[in-house]
């Protein structure tokens, strides 16, 4: 009886749907997507937040209120993974440990600049509709059936990726409209870029300073070597006390702290000279004094003194320590290594950079008492006698003296001739030149015939002569304008994420600690072998 009842109820219902109101086909199916869309922004967010916290998260930095997270689908995760695929996967041990730091840093800045103009757009009060994002990601080939076929999960965050893209996007342009548009300030840049010099430049290495000039400096504190071990000890001065009462009472070695420290996730900061005993070039003497609150000459004492008595060092304050960390640092000075010896191409090759970095008013009075024997009216020969490299230029423009940042703009075609009118120096010095506003200062200013100041490099001095100007007469203005809109945007930018570094809301302080706890769940290991540092040093 019951079957017979199921039987006949079916026919009524299918007679009751036909003769009652229709039910439209699309009616349904628009429910349907009404209610996915409505989970997409409310169900979607709720698992993302749960799946989350059941996944590992390394929180790395923030920007404001937006973290930096190394976590399952995260926009710096994606960028570490891209990093990846430049390296390759078989490396093991510390150098496993260098180059997976090395991208995990590169990553990091570029996802701590994505948060930060993700937080000022909102902070600017910009905002985008749903509808814009449909718009926008109807224009990139997202089709209905290709949003049919994705998750809920995904589609949530395609609109809200989208979202974030053109509420930056937007916010950028307001920016930059407002530098770039206005007809006085285009011009203010166009008409520098149309004037062009012809220059005599004179280009002198530093490995011309003759050695007698360079023997006086040699017997200088910082430029001693030293067999140095060092230890740091994380915690408050109590403990480091106590440990220097070790010491002191033959309890403990500093070669055993060293020991103990290669086996913590401390021992990042553990000198690769200090574990191999090796001689100590200059500019680790400088990094030891950065890490300590003295200056070179209060540590060349010390230095001298812990070689002398042999003992280890009282512990001293390390500026080195993680943030929001205590640390200090003992020093023991095994012995002094051989004297400078000018005839050693690395020990010159040492001093001279010492007296770059930091002496380099006496590298431009050496080269400026020498360069005063030129003559403006033989200008190549005599400094050809000097032992100069000699050119003269073909006509280039200022324009590369606009980027004082270093980066390369894209008005190509200016930049090309730039690099072709001095390539005779060699790509290395053309790209020193490139970054030297000193040079494309007085290479513009100074009047013609006369000889410029010296002009220090990282790798030599130049000094130049202006020969002759002209003024560029571009075949098409409005080409070349876009060019340099495109230029100033990229300026632009780069000021606003340099101001966007140097805001309180930028906050890079947990990178280093939280690498270090993720890289020992990972078992990768900071301390490099002698091999290791070798295979480094040839690559």
């Amino acid at each position: 009886m019951a079957e017979e009842k199921k039987a006949s109820d079916t026919p009524s219902l299918r007679k009751h749907g036909q003769s009652g109101t229709p039910v439209k086909k699309s009616s349904t199916v628009g429910i349907i997507l009404f209610v996915v869309i409505i989970a997409s922004f409310i169900v979607a967010p709720i698992m993302t937040f749960v799946f989350s916290w059941q996944a590992s998260q390394f929180k790395f930095g923030s920007y404001g209120s937006r973290p930096v997270l190394y976590a399952q689908g995260s926009y710096f995760t994606q960028l570490v993974e891209q990093e990846r695929r430049n390296f390759p996967a078989n490396l093991t041990g510390s150098l496993a440990f260098e180059v997976t730091r090395y991208f995990f840093e590169r990553a990091f800045r570029q996802a701590m600049m994505h948060e930060a103009w993700i937080d000022e757009s909102k902070r600017a009060g910009v905002s985008v509709s749903v509808s814009e994002v449909a718009r926008s990601a109807r224009a990139e080939g997202i089709t209905d059936a290709a949003l049919a076929n994705m998750s809920v999960v995904q589609r949530s965050e395609l609109f809200d990726n989208g979202r974030l893209a053109l509420t930056t996007e937007r916010f950028q342009q307001s920016l930059y409209d407002g530098i770039i548009r206005p007809e006085s300030m285009m011009n203010l840049f166009i008409n520098p870029i149309q004037q062009e010099r012809r220059l005599n430049i004179a280009y002198f290495p530093l490995e011309l300073i003759d050695m007698n000039f360079l023997d006086s400096y040699i017997n200088i504190e910082p430029l001693q070597k030293w067999q140095l071990r060092r230890y740091v000890h994380l915690g408050d001065l109590a403990s480091a006390e106590e440990i220097s009462r070790q010491i002191l009472d033959g309890e403990m070695t500093i070669n055993q702290l060293a020991l103990q420290q290669n086996e913590s996730s401390f021992a990042l900061y553990k000198d690769a000279y200090a574990e191999s005993a090796g001689l100590m070039p200059i500019q680790f003497l400088y990094q030891v004094q950065q890490q300590v609150d003295m200056t070179t000459t209060e540590l060349g004492l010390l230095l001298n003194e812990l070689l002398l008595s042999g003992r280890v060092s009282d512990p001293l304050r390390f500026l080195d320590a993680p943030a929001g960390e205590e640390a200090y640092v003992f020093y023991h000075v095994e012995e002094r290594g051989a004297d400078v010896d000018l005839l050693n191409a690395n020990d010159k090759s040492a001093v001279i950079r010492y007296l770059s970095s930091y002496e380099s008013d006496t590298i431009l009075k050496y080269f400026d008492d020498r360069t005063k024997l030129i003559k403006t009216t033989q200008f190549l020969q005599d400094a050809n006698t000097l032992g100069a490299t000699i050119l003269t230029t073909d006509y280039f423009s200022m324009v590369y003296g606009l980027d004082m940042r270093g980066g390369y703009s894209p008005y190509r075609g200016l930049l090309n001739q730039f690099e072709l009118a001095l390539s005779d120096l060699g790509v290395g010095v053309v790209k020193e030149l490139q970054n030297s506003r000193s040079f494309f200062q007085q290479a513009f200013t100074l009047d013609m015939d006369s000889i410029s100041s010296v002009i220090l490099l990282e790798s030599g001095v130049v000094v130049l002569s202006p020969l002759s100007e002209r003024v560029f007469q571009s075949e098409n203005m409005d080409v070349d304008r876009l060019y340099m809109e495109q230029f100033l945007r990229l300026q632009a930018q780069g000021a606003t994420e340099d101001a966007f570094r140097a805001s309180p809301r930028y906050n890079d302080s947990r990178f280093e600690r939280t690498f270090l706890r993720m890289a020992s769940r990972m078992g990768l290991s900071p301390q490099l072998s002698l091999d290791e540092l070798s295979m480094m040093d040839n690559a």
